[in-house]
């Protein structure tokens, strides 16, 4: 098992986070302490599922979790562009990043499943 912070996934949320972290600094104050702690606070919710899927023995659930964590952080940052918290050029600087994120979390979940004890494996 490679550590957390070696996966690819870890690496791209963690590059999304620190990319994320000016822009919620540059949001309205009203925004500031209410939306964009969510999104930092949902950020943060993801690297750590990550690292717990990646000690668990059974992934599934963890990666599971984290799937819902990556829907609602997309729809934090879409929210956010859509009440002007955040504009659409800071948007299209995350875009990349969430994407990958969904696609590599719906990857190694998939993976993970086919893995699992309770596949007849």
């Amino acid at each position: 098992m490679a550590l957390s912070k070696d996966t690819e996934i870890y690496r791209t949320a963690y590059n999304l986070l620190l990319c994320v972290s000016p822009m919620i600094n540059s949001m309205p104050r009203g925004y500031r302490y209410d939306l964009g702690k969510r999104i930092t606070d949902t950020l943060l919710d993801v690297l750590v599922l990550i690292i717990e899927a990646n000690m668990a023995a059974d992934k599934t659930d963890k990666l599971t979790q984290l799937q819902a964590k990556h829907q609602i952080l997309v729809m934090l940052t879409s929210a956010a562009v859509d009440l002007q918290a955040l504009s659409r050029k800071q948007f299209a600087r995350l875009l990349p990043l969430l994407d990958s994120v969904g696609r590599q979390a719906n990857g190694w979940k998939r993976y993970a499943e086919r893995q699992s004890p309770a596949n007849g494996q």
